[in-house]
C-alpha cells in the first residue's frame, strides 16, 4: 500500500518513481527562517518583497513555502504561505476556517487568499496578520501593504512552481471569511 502510495504521488508530481538511489546528501540548505533580513535582502521566499522578512530558501517543489513579514525592528507582522497539492484542504480549514473548497479569492479582516492554476494540482496563496510571541505585539492589519506584498509572493512562488499568474485580488475588501 505504502510503495503504491509512494509511486502514485510521484507520478502526480513528475518524480522519478520511489527505489531508485540517489546517492548521498551533500549539501542542505541553510535554514535561514531566523535570520531576519532587512528590506531588499531576501533572497529566498520573501525575494521581491519590500520589507524586513524572516525566510526559508525557495525550491520549486517545496509543498508549502512561507515568509513572515517584519518591521525593521524584526518585529512579525504578517505570514505569507503558498500551499500545493495535499497542503490545500488543510490551509483552508485552518488559515481561512472554512470546509469548502473556494476558487475565488478574497479576504479581508487580516487575512487575504488568492489561487492559481498548476500542473500539480491545487494551489493556495495567503497573507495573514500574525501575533509575535517574543515581542508579545499584534499590529493591526494593513490591507494595501498585504495585499501587494501576497501579489508578489504568490506570483514568484507560482512561476517556480510551473503555475498560471495567480488570480488577481480585490482593489476593496473582497468576500468576508465568514
Amino acid at each position: 500500500m505504502v510503495s503504491g502510495t509512494l509511486d502514485r504521488a510521484a507520478e502526480r508530481w513528475g518524480c522519478e518513481k520511489p527505489g531508485k538511489a540517489k546517492g548521498k546528501i551533500t549539501e542542505i540548505p541553510e535554514d535561514t527562517s531566523g535570520v531576519l533580513r532587512q528590506a531588499g535582502e531576501a533572497t529566498g521566499t520573501c525575494a521581491g518583497i519590500d520589507s524586513a522578512a524572516y525566510e526559508t530558501s525557495a525550491g520549486d517543489a517545496a509543498p508549502i513555502e512561507d515568509c513572515q513579514l517584519a518591521d525593521p525592528s524584526g518585529a512579525r507582522l504578517f505570514r505569507l504561505s503558498a500551499y500545493y497539492g495535499p497542503y490545500v484542504k488543510a490551509a483552508r480549514q485552518e488559515t481561512l476556517r472554512r470546509k469548502e473548497f473556494r476558487t475565488d479569492v478574497g479576504g479581508g479582516g487580516g487575512v487575504w487568499w488568492t489561487t492559481a492554476d498548476c500542473p500539480q494540482g491545487d494551489v493556495l496563496y495567503t497573507v495573514e496578520t500574525v501575533w509575535d510571541g517574543e515581542r508579545n505585539t499584534f499590529r493591526p492589519p494593513s490591507p494595501k501593504l498585504q495585499k501587494d506584498a501576497l501579489k508578489t509572493f504568490a506570483e514568484r512562488s507560482a512561476a517556480r512552481h510551473g503555475c498560471s499568474a495567480p488570480e488577481p485580488l480585490p482593489t476593496k475588501d473582497g468576500p468576508s471569511r465568514s
